[in-house]
This record gives structure tokens, C-alpha cells and sequence, in this order.
């Protein structure tokens, strides 16, 4: 993928045509640049409601009408409706870039069932294990697939999860083979990494479709899971039902075990920054909780697929500008699910207003991280604040040293440089938005329209007297 899937699209109905006593709408979608049409009938508007209903947003689509249906000033009425309805669709990725709703926008360019024939290509390559289930729908975006495998002998009984990832816009390459060996050799080096604060996988492979890893099934699954008290393998939109939970881990009962696991991400974003690698969308979702209390991090190879997280428009308003800074916008953000339970980041803007809502001990670093100043703290910075004068933890840069090969950090470098890149030129296009917004609001205002009228009037006053 050339263009980031995740970055939110209009969508507007140009047309309807009544074919044997249906209306099909003309739905026209525009992302990044790309623009296409699909035709759509009602019942697919429905099925399409029906599907994300379980997040718990109220998308309010118009109700079904069995007669009149045809009828032009129902069929006008309801196309407004129509449209609002997918609007409230296309606002965030969580609605938009489900398997459901890129089959409707049809968002993909490349067929959905490639991507499913990706993992099962992925899970035959390997034949030490045996494909048990696909797990349909158990992440946020079409274009990450899971599946469950089991060991092929008998007498095995260990289960394995199998993820595949397509490449994103942030891991382009024209040289599609190039791409992948490069990206293997990071894997090699990654093997590396301290065990105690990373995840190990049984396989991570890289070819020229995309990456895939092979890890063991966690019980409980990840620190999200563990939250909303959920299977893994369940579908997103159940899972992480919107408005539904306050955290587990807002609890005054809790406050030092938050602050253990915050001061354990700050040592992983520190490996992070002595290595420059290109990742940076922490959440609970790629956290794990073991049963000493610690945690470690998963999923960490798919940064080389070169993709967006969901919370883009959030990291947009922010001050980051480097992948470091973006880094600490995560963490900042993974605090906010920490105590919240929310898996949605709001604004910048917005967190001034929710602090009071936050325990006490956690209100300095938030406001370090999402308040208005020029620059991201560090993490020297964070390490100083009174939050984790008690907190002990040992930092496992102490006495590490990596052997990067040169190749694979000058590809690391230049990954974090288009991650860069690509963030400035999507605020540049955000602020002449804004710009343009701004300028239209000012142009139909009731006191511009107003001094026009006057401008004219004055002027044919003149005209008169002459």
C-alpha cells in the first residue's frame, strides 16, 4: 500500500437509480487522493449497520420501509439520511476499516480474499504446524489477519497464533524483494532483544506480500483483553464495546502497579531510542501482563510494515515531530487507557478538561505529554518526576550493548525519516484545512456578508451622484 488505510475519507451518495423495485445508491469515496465509486442497496446499508452496531456507537441509519419505497420523495429523504449515516462511518478507523466496511467502500484496491489467502499461504508454508481456525475480525483493520495453529504432530498440544500484515505506506519499496530480505535481517537482530521486556515469537518472516509471525497463544491475551475481560480471538467490535468498562487499573488500590508498568515502557522506549527503530504505537493491545507483575512487549516486528495506528488524527494535533517524540505520545496515550479503559485517544486539546478526572499522581506526566509547549519531555525527563521516585525497576539498558549490523540500522534511520516525512505532510495538508476552513467561515459570516452589501451599496450611492 502506497497510501495510509486508516487516514479518514469522505464519502457522499451522488445518485440513486431505481432498478426492479429497488433504489441503488451511488456512493463516491475519496482517500488520500484516490477516488471511486461503488453502487450500494439499502439492505447493504443494513447489513453494514448491523455489523458495527456492537461497538456501541449510534450510527442511526434511517429504518427500513417495506412499501412506497420507491417513491422519489421517500427515496430523496432517505438518501440524506444515508448519508449522514455513513459519514458517522467514515469519521474513525475503528467503523471504516473493519472486514465489513472495506468490503462496502471497497476500500482495498487489492481483493480482500488475497489477504486472506496471504495467511493461508503463510500457515501452509510452515508445515511444523497445522491451521485449526481463522480468526475472523479479532483486530481493527482489514489488512491484519490472525489465525490459530496447532502443532502438526499428535501428541503436540501447544497452540500458536499466526498474524499476517501487508506492507504500508511508511515501508514503500519498488524493489519488492529487496524489501523483504532487508526486513528478515531485521528480524534476526531483533531475536536480540532483552526476553524480559519483548515478547519472543516463535517465527517472524518477511516475503514480498507482507510479515508474518508465529507466537504462542496467550491465555489470557494481552493487557487490553485482560481488561474487558475477553477471548483473544473475538471479534473487535464485541470485544471492546465502547463506553462499556472503566479500567481495572483506575484504583487507588493500583496506582503503584500503573506506575511499575509505565516505568517498564519508558525502559522499552529507551532500547527503542539507543537503536532508532521505526516503532511507536504503543496501546494495551500490544501489552502483556505476566504473573510476576511485569510486563513485556508484543507485535513489536510489524512496525516494518510501515503502518498508521488508529489514533493518527490524535498524533496529528499533537507536538511530536520525531519518532522518539511520537513514542511518548504513545506512552502518554497508553496511561490514558490505563486508567480510562477508553481504546480511543481524544485531541490534545481536549485533555485539559479531563485531568481532574485522573489521579493526582498522574496528572504531572499527562500534562507534560498532551499540554501545549514547544517540545515532548524526554525520558530522563519523565525518569525525574516525583511519580517514580519510589518506583523500582531495573533499567535494562544497564550493561546492554547492541551489535546492530550497519545495514540494518541505516534501514532502520530511513523508515523513522519516512514516518517523519509523511507526519509533516499530513499537518501541512491539515493546516491549510484549517486555513481554508477559517477562510470560507470568515467569507459567509452574517458581518462580512454585510460589509460586501455595504461596499456595494456605497458604491451605487456614487454612481447615483455622478
Amino acid at each position: 500500500m502506497t497510501k495510509d488505510p486508516s487516514a479518514i475519507f469522505e464519502v457522499d451518495i451522488i445518485g440513486h437509480e431505481v432498478i426492479e423495485k429497488h433504489v441503488e445508491y451511488t456512493v463516491q469515496c475519496n482517500q488520500s487522493g484516490r477516488i471511486w465509486t461503488v453502487k450500494r442497496r439499502y439492505r447493504d446499508f443494513e447489513q453494514l449497520n448491523g455489523e458495527l452496531e456492537p461497538l456501541g456507537v449510534n450510527l442511526e441509519l434511517p429504518p427500513k420501509k417495506f412499501f412506497g419505497n420507491t417513491n422519489e420523495e421517500f427515496i430523496t429523504d432517505r438518501q440524506v439520511k444515508l448519508q449522514d449515516f455513513l459519514r458517522r462511518v467514515s469519521c474513525h478507523p475503528f467503523l471504516f476499516s473493519s472486514p465489513t466496511a472495506a468490503q462496502f467502500f471497497e476500500l482495498s484496491e487489492e481483493c480482500l480474499r488475497n489477504y486472506e489467502n496471504n495467511i493461508l499461504f503463510a500457515a501452509r508454508n510452515n508445515p511444523t504446524y497445522r491451521l485449526k481456525r481463522l480468526w475472523h475480525a479479532c483486530g481493527w483493520r482489514y489488512y491484519k489477519m490472525h489465525a490459530e495453529l496447532t502443532d502438526s504432530e499428535p501428541h503436540n498440544e501447544n497452540d500458536y497464533v499466526l498474524t499476517w500484515m501487508s506492507y504500508g505506506p511508511d515501508a514503500h519499496s519498488t524493489d519488492l524483494r529487496k524489501r523483504a530480505a532487508i526486513t528478515n535481517e531485521c528480524f534476526k537482530f531483533l531475536k536480540g532483544l532483552p526476553s524480559n521486556y519483548f515478547v519472543k515469537n516463535v517465527l517472524a518472516m518477511a516475503d514480498e506480500r507482507g510479515v508474518h509471525t508465529i507466537s504462542h497463544k496467550l491465555k489470557k491475551g494481552n493487557m487490553r483483553d485482560f481488561t474487558f475481560m475477553v477471548s483473544p480471538k473475538d471479534s473487535f467490535l464485541k470485544k471492546y464495546r465502547l463506553g462499556t468498562v472503566n479500567s481495572v487499573f483506575n484504583d487507588v488500590y493500583m496506582i503503584k502497579e500503573m506506575t511499575f508498568f509505565t516505568r517498564q515502557l519508558i525502559e522499552i522506549i529507551k532500547v527503542f531510542d539507543s537503536i532508532d527503530y521505526p516503532f511507536y504505537n504503543f496501546h494495551c493491545g500490544n501489552i502483556v501482563l505476566s504473573t510476576n507483575g511485569s510486563i513485556s512487549l508484543m507485535d513489536y516486528e510489524f512496525a516494518l510494515t510501515g503502518h498508521s495506528n488508529s489514533d493518527r488524527e490524535a498524533l496529528k494535533r499533537s507536538k511530536a515531530k520525531t519518532v522518539q517524540e511520537m513514542r511518548i505520545f504513545h506512552l502518554g496515550a497508553t496511561i490514558y487507557e490505563f486508567l480510562t479503559g477508553s481504546i480511543t485517544v481524544p485531541y490534545p486539546e481536549d485533555m485539559d478538561e479531563l485531568y481532574e478526572y485522573f489521579p493526582k499522581e498522574f496528572r504531572q506526566i499527562l500534562a507534560l505529554i498532551f499540554g501545549p509547549g514547544a517540545q515532548m519531555p524526554t525520558t530522563d525527563q519523565l525518569l525525574s518526576l516525583p511519580l517514580f521516585r519510589d518506583c523500582v525497576t531495573v533499567p535494562v539498558l544497564d550493561g546492554l550493548t547492541f551489535q546492530i549490523p550497519k545495514h540494518v540500522q541505516n534501514y532502520f534511520k530511513e523508515m523513522c525519516a519516512r514516518i517523519e516525512r509523511r507526519l509533516e505532510e499530513e499537518r501541512s495538508e491539515l493546516r491549510l484545512a484549517k486555513e481554508r476552513a477559517k477562510v470560507q467561515m470568515h467569507l459567509f459570516s452574517d458581518a462580512e456578508k454585510q460589509r460586501r452589501r455595504n461596499i456595494i451599496q456605497e458604491h451605487l450611492k456614487k454612481m447615483e451622484t455622478k
